[in-house]
């Protein structure tokens, strides 16, 4: 073994502390990276080949009949591969007396041949009897009931019905019940026949061929063909609904998941890169003299720049046996917790070879990368410059700017003499501040998104005037319904809205998928959405319409001016758009005048809906008073499709939060660890290369208890330096995040929010770790003897 390979592995040996710095700050860039690229190639693959295992249909029609020759004959249309019947029933679910969850039953024929949006069984029986209905597994937590027991579902227009659950299933294509407080079920038609029929519709559901399964400009062509037929031949088309080809109802959430994963990801690399830079830059400061000798001795720069390269090798191989395996398992545990809350089943855990071979590079290349400008500037130094150092630089201090001003300051010795120390070494100290700050930053960062997550939802329910809403199966006298609900005890306020369900036209006659139309009153004050363009519907509103955010995500060619066509039950109407809104987690919606509408439609004085103020607002009263609303809406015949409070439409943004949340919380654990061990490191190696300097302090008289104060002032000094840094560096970073992170997830940019916590909390934390490494350091070099102290290398 040659010599330089003999005095590397000295190297990592004599100095254990410094050898385990750093092969932790590889392993840490290494485990980020590795736990962000196996998460995300599996969650997403999961995803996208459980959702796609389903069959999902590409497009559907709701019409009011079929036969099977009519099924037999969509097959003859090109493009079309498969087509399924079934039946879609919104309902309600009673979960306590006059306490009713939302619900969608699916009325299945033949549950053996179901081919296009498929399910699994998971317990009990996996077809319902007359009178029964299987669950979606998720739903059993919300309606609070387990197999065996019944449970009491009401459909429209008619009167609830108790149905036994006979079984579970787990429906991949449905967003989570949990997430949504939604009762998924699955019936045969005779129960339906036992639950009443609200309407006769039926939806054609339709799977296009491979080669435009994922091509929405295709499918849309199909679906408005086979629409114009069946106008033709006299039936009766509802809506045209075409998802977001192959994209799972949740994939929003999960592509917001994998934007932080990467970067997260590409941060904690790049933290490891600084810290590299830093060890090793310290490390060959330390050895300046050695250099020098082995220059002398007749060492060529290339093997001893080798011996270095052979040391960041040495460690990153180490640190790649570690942080491999370990990312690959806790990516499991990962993939199922996203699998769990997103409703999608992890099967194959299988990693691909693509993220360990990027492992392999932030293990061995980076760390080289990283290494390359401090070992070829250390390798650099003639001899004579090497063996006249002495741990201070060639240049006299004083001679710069900083260094005048700093000589020309006056105060108490010891603070003085730190703060000079502290700029002594201007280029190690940039480097000590930009690792602490890269850390402090990341942490930071994390806590300002979760700030600005918690804004954006605070600002959303603010714009929510209501207590309740309550929308019903029928127009109804809204002077009788607002009388009967004024006389509720608990209601202070009652606003009635009108509105359906409505297509917009196309030039082409084509037409989007159906939408929500919401016809409020002008100065409605139960509803106060920001306005982004132009204004919200005023008083004596006569064809304006106002769009929210959503439908223009949609839509992105639309301009407030613009006139656009709406369908609605045949009948064809123009708006001329007054205004965009915002409306945070809202999917696409229009709002026009009521009385207007009202008009239009012939239904002056009837409405679908209503808006309830409370006395009080805690969830406890919304619970209280909607059970009294429910029954008095039952007593004078009005039926309620659906309601809603202003606590469950908080605790439903918090359930969709969660999960983004929750890795926020464990990326800022993270990455407190790895600016905590940068903050060590940084420390350690700066108060080792100061043993020298140490004993000189003591063999000239100096106390042990002043340098201690000196050595910890100069690392707080650095902590708060680097806290000030990753300050700068946070706050307009956290914005260009929040708005990526919030045109994927919510469709629009986060309201900027900053976390005083988290500047709070790094601060705590350099100042802390900076005084206690300091602290510990520097008090086990003055219990080493003087003379030890001055011949350490």
């Amino acid at each position: 073994m040659n010599t330089p390979v003999i005095k590397a592995f000295r190297d990592l040996t004599a100095n254990k502390s410094r050898a385990v710095l750093v092969v932790l700050a590889i392993f840490f860039g290494v485990f980020g990276t590795g736990l962000i690229l196996d998460l995300s190639s599996v969650a997403g693959r999961e995803m996208d080949s459980g959702y796609m295992s389903t069959n999902p249909y590409s497009f559907s029609i709701r019409l009011n009949d079929y036969d099977d020759g009519l099924i037999t004959s969509l097959y003859s249309v090109n493009g079309v591969e498969q087509v399924e019947t079934r039946r879609t029933v919104r309902a309600r679910t009673e979960i306590a007396p006059y306490v009713w969850r939302t619900s969608f039953l699916y009325v299945i024929e033949d549950f053996t041949g179901v081919r296009i949006d498929t399910f699994t069984s998971v317990s009990g029986a996996p077809v319902p009897g007359i009178g029964e209905v299987l669950i979606e597994k998720e739903s059993l937590p919300v309606i609070g009931k387990e197999l065996g027991e019944e449970v009491n579902i009401k459909i429209s227009l008619n009167t609830p019905k108790t149905l036994g659950i006979a079984g579970s299933v787990h429906a991949p294509g449905l967003k989570p019940a949990w997430m949504e407080k939604t009762v998924y079920g699955f019936i045969i038609p005779e129960t339906l026949e036992i639950l009443g029929t609200a309407s006769e519709n039926h939806d054609l559901l339709f799977v296009v061929s491979e080669d435009i399964r994922f091509t929405k400009s295709a499918i849309q062509k199909i679906a408005i063909e086979i629409r114009d037929a069946l106008l033709e031949k006299g039936y009766t088309v509802d809506r045209v609904t075409i998802p977001t080809p192959g994209k799972h109802p949740n994939g929003d959430q999960m592509n917001a998941l994998l934007f932080l994963f990467q970067l997260f990801g590409g941060l904690s690399l790049l933290l490891s890169g600084v810290l590299v830079i830093n060890i090793i830059s310290s490390m060959l400061s330390g050895q300046v003299r050695q250099i020098g000798v082995m220059k002398a001795v007749g060492a060529k720069r290339g093997q001893i720049a080798g011996m270095y390269y052979g040391i960041v090798l040495i460690s990153g191989a180490a640190a790649l046996a570690l942080a491999m395996p370990l990312a690959a398992a806790v990516s499991k545990y990962l993939v199922d917790l996203c699998a769990s809350m997103l409703n999608f089943t992890a099967a194959d855990y299988h990693i691909p070879l693509w993220p360990f071979a990027v492992q392999l590079a932030a293990g061995l290349i980076v760390p080289i990368l990283a290494a390359t400008y401090p070992i070829l500037k250390g390798t650099r130094i003639t001899v004579r410059e090497a063996l006249m150092d002495y741990g201070t630089s060639r240049r006299q201090f004083g001679s710069s700017r900083l260094d005048k001003w700093l000589g020309r300051m006056k105060g108490t010795r010891l603070p003085l003499l730190s703060l000079r120390n502290t700029f002594r070494r201007k280029g190690r100290l940039m480097l000590t501040v930009a690792t602490l700050a890269a850390g402090g930053a990341i942490l930071i960062i994390s806590l300002n998104i979760k700030s600005s997550l918690d804004k954006t939802v605070e600002q959303a329910m603010t714009s929510l005037n209501y207590d309740l809403q309550f929308f019903f199966s029928n127009p109804y006298p809204e002077m009788e319904v607002m009388q009967t609900l004024k006389d509720v005890p608990g209601v202070t306020k009652v606003e009635m809205l009108a509105g359906g369900m409505v297509s917009m036209i196309y030039e082409d006659g084509t037409e989007n998928n159906a939408f929500q139309l919401a016809a409020v009153p002008g100065g409605m004050e139960t509803l106060n959405l920001p306005v982004l363009q132009g204004r919200f519907i005023v008083p004596g509103d006569t064809g304006a319409i106002v769009l929210n955010h959503a439908f223009l995500n949609d839509e992105p060619h639309l301009r407030v001016g613009d006139t656009i066509t709406l369908k609605s039950n045949g009948r064809y109407t123009e708006w001329t758009i007054a205004g965009i809104v915002k409306e945070v987690g809202a999917y696409a919606k229009a709002y026009v005048n009521r009385d207007y509408y009202q008009a239009m439609i012939s239904q002056e004085g009837f409405a679908r809906a209503v808006h309830i103020v409370t006395a009080e607002h805690g969830a406890e009263t919304h619970n209280a008073v909607s059970k009294l609303v429910e029954k008095a809406l039952l007593d004078i015949g009005v039926d309620v499709m659906l309601s809603s409070s202003f606590s469950d439409t908080r605790e439903i943004f918090v359930n969709h939060l969660t999960l983004i949340a929750g890795f926020l919380a464990a990326a800022s654990g993270l990455v407190i660890i790895v600016g905590v061990m940068g903050l060590v490191s940084a420390m350690s190696v700066n108060i080792m290369e100061r043993i020298q300097e140490i004993g000189i302090m003591r063999s000239c008289g100096a106390v042990s208890k002043d340098i201690l104060h000196i050595v910890i002032f100069e690392g707080v000094l650095t902590g708060v330096l680097s806290w000030v840094l990753s300050t700068v560096i946070s706050i307009p970073s956290s914005f260009a995040v929040g708005d990526i992170f919030g045109g994927i997830f919510l469709q629009t940019p986060l309201d900027n929010g900053l976390s005083p916590l988290g500047y709070a909390l790094w601060l705590i934390i350099v100042i802390t770790i900076t005084a206690f490494v300091g602290f510990g350091v520097t008090l086990k070099m003055l219990e080493m003897p003087v003379n030890e102290v001055l011949s350490y290398e």
